[in-house]
């Protein structure tokens, strides 16, 4: 017992470490975590730890303004609980994922037509019957991914 007090008494309380430096410039696409909350933002000035406030407009908004219905905020940087910065969106992985459901689908897709009393279909006509089920499919899921967004935590 003696040697687990000894473990975790050697290392630094949480309250005692430094935050990582954090510099953001204007235009950063960012999830603002707050203790009331999230919100997504882009940043209207830079913010790094040491700044004061926070100065920012909602995302997505194509407007920001003060006489828009996305007025410009302003919130202390100390209310501040966590970060997080967009990068990019999941397209590529949408479209994996719709190809694999179209793949599937131009499957089952012959084993009707197998069914069914008409001439069946060439070798040819299976695969391009696949592919452009997966290719449609592919493209869809890509649509659905580019509206999601990716976000990496800002230690």
């Amino acid at each position: 017992m003696v040697g687990l007090v000894l473990v975790f008494a050697g290392g630094p309380v949480l309250a005692q470490e430094d935050r990582a430096p954090l510099h953001l410039d204007s235009g950063s696409v960012v999830r603002l975590h707050w203790p009331d909350g999230r919100e997504k933002a882009r940043l209207l000035a830079p913010l790094t730890w040491d700044s004061t406030l926070v100065r920012y407009c909602r995302y997505p908004s194509p407007v920001c303004g003060a006489s828009t219905i996305n007025p410009p905020r302003m919130r202390p940087v100390r209310e501040l609980t966590q970060v997080d910065v967009r990068r990019g969106s999941r397209t590529i992985r949408g479209a994996l994922i719709g190809a694999g459901f179209g793949t599937l689908g131009g499957l089952f897709l012959l084993w009707a037509q197998g069914l069914g009393d008409g001439p069946p279909l060439s070798g040819s006509q299976r695969v391009l019957t696949v592919a452009a089920v997966a290719t449609g499919y592919s493209a869809f899921g890509a649509l659905i991914g580019a509206m999601s967004d990716n976000w990496a935590v800002v230690p």
